[in-house]
């Protein structure tokens, strides 16, 4: 990025800045892969329930599957050792074949109690959730929601959706509703975070699980234990969560109008002050012209980069994110 520069910029250097600025290394957080239809209908959502206090939400039991491994195998340990330590034991993770297998569970809960957490052999299909569906989906709705005014949640896996499930729920409309749910969503699912409460705390188990039935035992258990606040804290947050995703819309549309002009200002080769540019592209789009800048303020060193605007068609979808110092980090995306 140095060729064509003013003035040079060493790889140390731009990382001192970066760390000066508080951009750190991390770890990409992990979300659903939308499509345009999923963020369309997760908008749709959204704006229909925008009315919903937390005391509706208190009438509906939430549901899914999870999976729990035995052993972990994301290879996302990291230690500090010298060179010549590296087979050394102490150093060394054990790894076992297929993390040592793995157990399909299946829960529900509502801000009126925790459900049951079944353990399911092999994987979700629709004759097992069925059963489920019958012999623990219908008794807690029942009990749980005497007035028959309880709202069911489940996500649209095809185990969910198959004819003979839709007919089931179509036998027992009278007794609670079906709340239809955005595909791709399971952020704004609650339970995903009783999932995550139960691996933290199998995970700080001592002595861990050491076959398949410990570990179902394990995670029975520490379902059984889930704090009352815990998830009832979780049924009041959904207000929040769709809050986030219109309030996720309404920034978008925010920045387009801001990017237009910034694009205008960029293009005219006009560089930014207190403002440092950080450019995504592909290894393809590396033909593009590159200008490097740097200056000298406040005895912090700021770099402008000036992308150009290829004229090749498929160049056009080149994005870059601007992160204006003098804010918290504000990301504009420039089309």
């Amino acid at each position: 990025m140095n060729q064509g520069a003013t003035k040079s910029v060493s790889q140390s250097t731009i990382q001192r800045t970066l760390l000066r600025l508080g951009l750190r290394s991390r770890r990409l957080v992990r979300a659903p892969m939308l499509t345009a239809v999923h963020r369309r209908r997760r908008l749709e959502f959204a704006r229909q329930y925008s009315s919903w206090t937390s005391t509706e939400w208190r009438q509906v039991a939430f549901s899914d599957e999870s999976r729990f491994m035995l052993h972990r195998t994301d290879g996302r340990w990291r230690i500090r050792r010298e060179t010549s330590e590296r087979n050394h034991p102490a150093t060394i993770a054990g790894t076992v074949q297929a993390g040592g297998g793995s157990i399909m569970v299946w829960g529900m809960f509502s801000w009126h109690s925790l459900g049951s957490l079944i353990i399911v052999e092999g994987t979700m299909d629709q004759y097992k959730y069925a059963s489920v569906l019958a012999d623990h989906v219908h008794p807690y709705m029942r009990i749980v929601f005497p007035q028959d005014d309880g709202i069911f949640q489940q996500d649209n896996a095809r185990c969910h959706t198959a004819a003979s499930v839709r007919a089931w729920f179509e036998e027992h409309q009278d007794e609670f509703t079906v709340l239809p749910w955005p595909a791709n969503s399971p952020d704004l699912n609650p339970i995903e975070h009783l999932w995550d409460h139960l691996d933290r705390v199998v995970r700080a188990m001592d002595p861990q699980p050491r076959n398949l039935a410990q570990l179902a035992t394990a995670l029975e258990s520490a379902w059984l234990n889930i704090p009352e606040n815990t998830f009832r804290d979780l049924c009041d947050s959904l207000p929040a969560r769709l809050a986030a995703v219109r309030s996720a819309k309404a920034a978008e549309g925010k920045a387009a109008q801001q990017d237009t002009a910034s694009h205008q200002h960029i293009t005219s080769g006009v560089t930014f002050s207190n403002r440092i540019g950080l450019a995504i592209f592909p290894r393809c789009l590396q033909t593009l012209d590159w200008t490097l800048l740097s200056d000298r303020q406040d005895q912090d060193l700021v770099l402008h980069i000036v992308a150009f605007r290829s004229r090749q068609r498929h160049h056009r979808n080149l994005s870059h994110r601007w992160f204006d110092i003098k804010s918290n980090i504000r990301t504009r995306q420039l089309a």
